[in-house]
């Protein structure tokens, strides 16, 4: 199998959609909006939180008093950075947290006051080649260490209550579990080009979004047995398909994610039933509530986008599917 980075990856699927007429210059063009996945009704705004944040921004995090963290790696001259960068407010300078000059950005999530970053390294998918790494990155002091290696990709990452982590690989079939202590088990799970990662409310389940499938779909994985997996919702319908990327929940338990190509944000409720939250978000990657200790702090949905901007969405756990 012929190697190729993740970035790689990301501009493969992104250039062979534009080829294919399925995508303007930064997204799915109006006239091909879904028409399959109803509008959310409610009162939903969608705001611009940073104009140009970089580019290939992979992945995003918020803390309970708003500061927005986010996995990037330059282009340029900084091409061979990678990144953690935190905003303060909106179109504020970025503060870089802490940076790599090996692998690519992967994915973001909380362990307490300290960040669990993920770096993307190795051929395609890293199945057979597993050298991927999770740094524990303190935001207060910006020191990083060495939290878990041995990982597919690590291009979603999410913790459970109980400390445990798992990684996911888009590229690839294997879900990386890894014990509190860092102990990482490559072959836990399989489910197909698994991407953003989200542990369920009841802390039973791991629901992701899966990539590159036809017609893309999210998976619910039983925690306690890997080998129940099911399709929770599927994309069937939506051409172009979905390429879905990024996911959350918020503290209902309705689930959020992020459609690469079709530059669209949609909810799905505990019902499985899904609305269109927001479009025209070009090439969303990530998805993110600020979380706080007592639990979900802002009504704001913030995402990152493959290009630069990032945006945050007002209403969104007040929405709701019509009919």
């Amino acid at each position: 199998m012929t190697a190729l980075s993740f970035k790689g990856v990301r501009r493969t699927i992104f250039f062979a959609a534009l080829a294919a007429g399925f995508l303007g210059p930064v997204g799915v063009s109006a006239t091909q909006a879904s028409t399959a996945i109803p509008k959310c009704r409610g009162k939903v705004s969608v705001s611009t939180y940073q104009t140009n944040a970089g580019t290939f921004l992979e992945s995003i995090l918020v803390g309970g008093k708003g500061k927005v963290y986010v996995s990037l790696q330059p282009e340029g001259e900084d091409r061979d950075r990678v990144l953690l960068v935190r905003y303060l407010r909106p179109n504020s300078e970025p503060e870089i947290i802490a940076e790599s000059f090996e692998g690519g950005p992967g994915g973001l999530a909380w362990s307490g006051g300290k960040i669990l970053w993920g770096s993307i390294r190795g051929g395609v998918g890293g199945d057979e080649d597993p050298r991927s790494t999770i740094y524990l990155v303190d935001p207060a002091t910006g020191s990083i260490s060495t939290f878990a290696t041995g990982l597919g990709q690590a291009n979603g990452v999410a913790r459970a209550k109980d400390g445990t982590v798992y990684a996911s690989n888009n590229v690839g079939r294997f879900l990386d579990r890894i014990s509190p202590s860092g102990v990482t088990d490559h072959t836990w799970g399989t489910v197909e080009s698994a991407n953003g990662l989200v542990v369920s409310r009841d802390q039973k389940y791991l629901f992701t979004a899966q990539t590159v499938v036809d017609p893309g779909s999210i998976a619910r994985i039983d925690r306690s047995d890997p080998s129940k997996v099911v399709e929770w919702w599927s994309a069937d319908g939506l051409v172009p398909p979905p390429y879905l990327d990024g996911i959350t929940r918020d503290d209902r338990g309705n689930l959020f994610v992020t459609s690469f190509v079709r530059s669209e944000v949609y909810k799905i409720d505990s019902k499985r039933r899904a609305c269109l939250l927001a479009s025209d978000i070009p090439a969303p990657t990530s998805l993110n509530f600020a979380y706080g200790r007592g639990g979900l702090r802002s009504g704001k949905l913030y995402i990152s986008s493959y290009g630069g901007p990032i945006t945050s969405i007002s209403g969104a756990q007040e929405a709701t599917v019509p009919g």
